[in-house]
């Protein structure tokens, strides 16, 4: 029964060494990132909880005399959920892993933009010193569209308009019928 105890005492101080480290790394994930605070906040709760279970775990210990063949059962069931919380911390590691390798990204990506706004302000100076240039092609096309209006105010003062295209539709019309009337006599 001691074998069993040490054995026990063993894996919960194993435990207990495991949650620590997954603290530490908790702690350096929170540093790195920001974002994950609200992720992080919530695992540091559910190993507060894990912690509480040890501890009425270890009260239970005491009593092993009493409650020997239920605390077999019991010791199942904790084997079961440290197996799930090492897959869990297993997962946790490669979500770190990833999120490390999604940051590296994130930051060449930043270099990249970086470069890119460099060209950008390279690009609007280049625009500004081209700015006058640019005003005196405005100022010459402002000057031919004025010709041009003038040109098309003619225009449209000598052009036939819809009104006497009527007109001279319903005139053709009339001497239509006055010469077909003029056949038919």
């Amino acid at each position: 029964m001691e074998a069993v105890l040490n054995r026990i005492l063993g894996e919960l101080q194993h435990v207990n060494q495991k949650l620590e480290n997954i603290d530490n790394r908790l702690d350096k994930v929170e540093q790195r990132m920001g974002k994950l605070e609200q992720r992080m906040d919530t695992l540091e709760v559910r190993m507060d909880k894990l912690e509480q279970r040890m501890d009425t775990l270890e009260v239970r210990m005491d009593k092993l005399e009493q409650r020997m063949d239920t605390l077999e059962v019991r010791m199942d069931k904790l084997e079961q959920r440290m197996d799930t919380l090492e897959v869990r911390m297993d997962k946790l590691g490669q979500r770190m892993d990833t999120l490390e390798g999604r940051m590296d990204k994130l930051e060449q990506r930043v270099d990249i933009l970086e470069v890119g706004q460099k060209e950008l302000h390279q690009m609007v100076h280049a625009i500004r010193n081209n700015q006058l240039e640019s005003r005196a092609v405005i100022d010459s096309v402002q000057y031919d569209i004025a010709d041009m209006k003038g040109g098309l105010k003619t225009l449209c003062e000598n052009m036939v308009t819809k009104k006497d295209l009527r007109f001279y539709d319903m005139k053709i019309g009339e001497h239509d019928r006055e010469i077909f009337t003029m056949k038919q006599q």
